[in-house]
Parts: C-alpha cells; structure tokens; sequence
C-alpha cells in the first residue's frame, strides 16, 4: 500500500475531501444561478417579459435598457426619485413610455409617460 492510499484510507481524511468538493460544487451552482440572472436582467426582452406578467407594456416595439449608476445624482428627476443604483430603466422610445425597475424586489418603482424630444409640431 502506498503513502497515498493510506491516507486517503483514513476517515477524516475522506470527509475533508467529500466536504472540499460538496462546498465547490455550491460555490459553482451559486456563481452560474447568478450569472444567469444577471444575464436575464440584461437582457430588455426578457426584463420586459418579467415586468409584462405585473404591468401592460407596449408590444410592438423593443425597449432600449438602461442600468441607474448613480441614483443620487439623479433624484432631482421626478421619474428617478425613488430610483436606487442597480434599478433598470426600460425606455419605449415608440410608446412613449418608461419603466423603473428593481430586479432585487422585483418590484416597479417607477412607469410613466416620456417625451424624448422628437418632432416639434
């Protein structure tokens, strides 16, 4: 028998090892589960879908997204108010509509109608 396998022959040696793998493969499961959400929420088709199952959204036109970076300096804004770093901000250009967004509640903050300066009549 070699020096290896004695070692590994030991209980607690085993159970080290079998706590060492369990514990990457939840450090692994967690990293994916939340690549794949931050991926979702990147994603203005499907945060629209998200949001569509709460509110009526316009559907024949896709959203521009946008991320709020920094909120604060963004407060004097009424449709950013309430907004805080990480919200989402879906912009009908089409419609005339905006969405405010928290992914971390899953909540609207925010919907209102927009003018984004088009054509002058």
């Amino acid at each position: 028998m070699t020096k290896v396998s004695k070692v590994l022959g030991r209980p607690k040696v085993r159970l080290i090892l079998i706590i060492i793998i369990v514990l990457f493969g939840v450090f692994f499961v967690r990293n994916y589960l939340h690549t794949r959400d931050e991926l979702t929420q990147n994603d203005p088709v499907k945060l629209a879908a998200q949001i569509s199952k709460f509110l009526e959204l316009p559907t024949d036109e896709t959203p521009t997204l946008a991320t709020v970076k920094e909120a604060n300096k963004l407060r004097s804004q009424a449709f950013f108010s309430h907004a805080q770093d990480g919200d989402k901000v879906l912009i009908y250009a089409k419609s005339g509509r905006a969405v405010l967004y928290r992914p971390g509640t899953k909540k609207i903050i925010e919907y209102m109608p927009i003018n984004l300066g088009g054509s002058s009549k």
